[in-house]
């Protein structure tokens, strides 16, 4: 029985194992490529952009929450 258990663990390491090692390639792969950066339909956004959209968007519902 604790053989049975014991076995069973080990397999599931190594399962883990492999997604773990099968996500960090992806992960680079996404890094590698610019696909995690923002992005937009024209292309990517600077992070100046970024902030002022994020900004805007800030003040906006600002605005909204007086009213």
């Amino acid at each position: 029985m604790e053989g049975d258990i014991l076995n069973k663990l080990q397999v599931l390491e190594a399962h883990a194992s492999l997604i773990l090692k099968s996500v960090t390639g992806l992960r680079k792969e996404l890094e590698d490529s610019g696909a995690s950066e923002s992005s937009s339909r024209k292309g990517k956004i600077s992070p100046q952009e970024k902030a002022k959209i994020l900004g805007k968007r800030h003040k906006n519902r600002m605005k909204k929450a007086t009213r």
